[in-house]
């Protein structure tokens, strides 16, 4: 039965916990005693795990499942993702169900894969069969939705849209049993979903079911703040009640970043990612209030083949979001928040660029990171982390919403703004709000300060400042007794209550272990006498102290402004009877030692160094020129007998970039330098080879029937984007005499324009 009205997540879920209870056996109902069944909440976050299973190897999901962390499994479900054939033969994928829960039962979420192929599609009865069968199935999962098709109305082309009509349908399925949509994009898809005309009727019936549609940002190389900006837009003006992370690896090398300070081409086995950066990308999410944390690279988890990601750092993170809880609730977020940018209406590529004028700076300006979040140079690499955390996150509201339905801002920016001569610079004098000084990135919700380094490409340590945190609790002592180890503390006048936290080495990661203590003495009973033990102290206090410090790459920091932070410890070795508190010492891990980020020019003599540094300066006349769609002045820093290998001359070079600029209007250079190599011609002349990562990477407005937008587009020479420009000094100019290989090829160019896919010329 379909229901019409939506009801609470919670209590259609606790409706699902009973229905287990009765019909499960007691061992399997244990495996599903779990908060995620009651309740999806901030203090209750869901995490999803992607577990890949073969036909052939249904054993593996019991296996992943009982091998994760315990403290874990109680808000965990897996992400179970199966080959597309296996998905679309329902019968063959509820048997594979059947054999993998028959005797087991664990939370799980089922990817749906192509349902843009209608001849593919999974009907609604299927699913429904799927849920009526396996009542610990949460929801489905969907990932390639897309509104990048417009009508085209010179050429009379109407795209298939029947994918929104299919989706509103399973929405108002899955509300019937209780269980939820997980609808993963990245920003710029969301961004066309909640813009485009056609989308309206599936955005209303996400309206009508909150509860059950979990909108999911997923990073793919765009920038998180935009995306994390649209959950906000649906989350605020309660078009959902949930919203998620999709924490990916592959947008890393898919721009071409092998390692902080390192462009190219990853080598083969190269680990996916820098373990810190799945850190930052769940903080993002923490940031903005989501409670849906999903991880999409299985080899990145406890069962993985690069599980060291999970032990340094998801992990670890996770935990922290279980025993601090720092997630905000949604009117703490309000209270942060009273400006939002509403989308343009886009019944075309044309007009959706008048979106991404306000918020990409890869297809376009992308003027609100420049201007609010402080971003320099726009949209040549991903942005996980914006230079300036003073306006938090502005919402990216639908372009659907009514006035009455964004009234809780009190300004609105872009489509009908409640001022109409905004402008982003007053924007940010209205939203601006500095919660500490320095380089690195600080913003605040709720009781929480975040300070993140925002070099995610380079290890440039930022500094911090911040006023009037709560004074941590130090000068403490452990006295090991007979029945116990009792702790005792000073006296301080702004103390309310305290907290004991302990761990027990090798752990590095204290745990809660009594809290509201109104004394200033407390006993331990439950560790043995055999144990080394650690002891820290924390209070919710009134005594405050300022807090500055350095944070390099990998340093994400939560900063409490209602408890004090750990900042000492004492720790008792089973031969020892007392000990007083001493400061922790956190050890630094060297990120940056390797090749990517040593200076090539360091070995050069002096004068090649100086010869160097000419040229680097020359690159950047290079990149601005071509950045700027400065054809003269881009060819004015060739040789004009240059040839590439081919015999080919400025002139060649000269018709590429017009062609190519033709087509994109917002070109982006990425450069490198790898290594030099000075020669010295036959003519007793200096020749300058400098190798280097080079690649000019753009999107072209459209297709050539104009409905399919945006295509990227990308010049480089070679797979791995290794480039070697050789420059000669003419006229007191270094200028380029020759490329190897040659970055412009004119009929793999004109191909790439012709196409209406994505393509890449070589």
């Amino acid at each position: 039965m379909v229901i019409t009205m939506s009801t609470s997540l919670s209590f259609s879920i606790c409706i699902l916990s009973i229905f287990l209870v009765q019909t499960q056996s007691p061992s399997s109902v244990n495996t599903l005693t779990s908060p995620l069944i009651a309740e999806i909440t901030v203090d209750h976050p869901l995490f999803l795990f992607t577990c890949k299973v073969q036909s052939n190897d249904v054993s593996k999901v019991k296996a992943q499942w009982d091998s994760l962390d315990s403290s874990l499994k109680p808000f965990s479900a897996l992400w179970l993702e199966f080959e597309p054939d296996i998905i679309h033969d329902p019968g063959k994928l509820e048997d594979i169900l059947g054999s993998i829960f028959q005797e087991f039962k664990c939370p799980f979420v089922l990817k749906i894969p192509n349902i843009m192929d209608k001849e593919i599609r999974l009907e609604n009865k299927e699913i429904e069969t799927l849920f009526a069968q396996f009542p610990n199935m949460l929801g489905i999962s969907i990932h390639d939705f897309t509104m990048n098709l417009y009508i085209s109305k010179f050429h009379e082309v109407i795209p298939d849209y029947s994918y929104i009509s299919w989706l509103s349908q399973m929405i108002q399925v899955l509300a019937s049993y209780g269980r939820f949509l997980y609808l993963c994009m990245d920003s710029m898809e969301w961004a066309r979903f909640l813009s485009h005309p056609s989308a309206e009727p599936l955005f209303n019936t996400m309206k009508e079911y909150p509860d059950y549609v979990i909108s999911a940002y997923r990073y793919n190389g765009d920038n998180s703040v935009i995306g994390v900006g649209e959950m906000l837009g649906l989350y605020m003006t309660n078009v959902v009640n949930h919203w998620g992370i999709v924490c990916s690896s592959s947008w890393y090398h898919e721009n071409f970043l092998v390692e902080p300070c390192l462009f190219g081409k990853p080598p083969e086995g190269a680990i996916s990612i820098s373990s810190p950066l799945y850190r930052v990308m769940i903080l993002n999410g923490v940031i903005g209030g989501a409670v849906v944390y999903a991880f999409e690279d299985e080899n990145a988890l406890w069962i993985g083949k690069e599980n060291i990601h999970w032990d340094k750092t998801i992990k670890q993170t996770l935990n922290e979001l279980i025993t601090v809880n720092p997630i905000p609730q949604k009117n703490l977020i309000q209270q942060r928040i009273n400006t939002g940018f509403k989308l343009y209406p886009a019944l075309n590529p044309f007009e959706f660029h008048k979106n991404l004028k306000e918020i990409d700076p890869q297809r376009d300006e992308g003027k609100m990171l420049q201007v609010i979040y402080n971003v320099s140079s726009p949209g040549k690499l991903p942005i996980l982390v914006p230079e300036n955390g003073n306006s938090y996150v502005i919402p990216i509201l639908p372009s659907f919403l009514t006035t009455e339905q964004v009234s809780m801002f009190a300004n609105v920016a872009g489509y009908s703004p409640t001022h109409p001569e905004w402008t982003w610079s007053q924007v940010l004098s209205d939203t601006s709000k500095p919660v500490g000084e320095g380089t690195a990135f600080i913003t605040n919700v709720g009781k929480w300060v975040f300070v993140l380094n925002s070099n995610e490409y380079e290890i440039v340590p930022q500094t911090y400042q911040l006023l009037n945190l709560p004074a941590p609790v130090r000068k403490f002592s452990a006295n090991r007794v007979e029945d116990g180890i009792v702790l005792k503390w000073l006296f301080r006048e702004g103390d309310i209550s305290y907290q004991v936290y302990r761990r027990l080495p090798p752990e590095t990661s204290f745990q809660l272990l009594a809290r509201g203590i109104d004394a200033r003495e407390w006993k331990d009973k439950t560790t043995l006498p055999q144990q080394t033990v650690a002891y820290s102290i924390t209070a919710l206090t009134s005594e405050q102290e300022p807090l500055s410090g350095t944070v390099n790459f990998g340093d994400y920091l939560m900063y409490n402004t209602v408890e004090s932070r750990i900042v000492e410890e004492t720790v008792l070795a089973p031969e020892t009877f007392y000990s007083e508190s001493v400061p922790i010492l956190i050890p630094t891990e060297i990120i940056g030692e390797k090749t990517g980020c040593k200076d090539p020019t360091e070995e050069l003599e002096a004068t090649q160094k100086e010869q160097a540094n000419t040229i680097l300066k020359t690159m950047e006349l290079f990149e601005s020129a071509i950045i700027g769609k400065n054809i003269d002045s881009i060819i004015n820093l060739f040789d004009p007998n240059y040839k590439d290998s081919q015999g080919r001359g400025v002139d060649y070079i000269r018709a590429g970039f017009e062609l190519f600029f033709s087509q994109c209007d917002y070109p982006k250079v990425m450069w490198q330098v790898r290594r030099w190599l000075f020669e010295t011609t036959a003519e007793n002349q200096t020749q300058i080879k400098m190798t280097m990562f080079f690649k000019i990477r753009g999107y072209k407005l459209s297709d050539i029937l104009g409905i399919k937008g945006d295509i990227p587009m990308e010049i480089y020479s070679d797979a791995n984007g290794e480039t070697s420009f050789t420059w000669v000094l003419q006229d007191n100019q270094w200028r380029i005499s020759h490329i190897e290989p040659s970055v412009i090829e004119l009929k793999k160019l004109v191909s790439s324009l012709l196409s209406p896919y994505p393509t890449t010329t070589q």
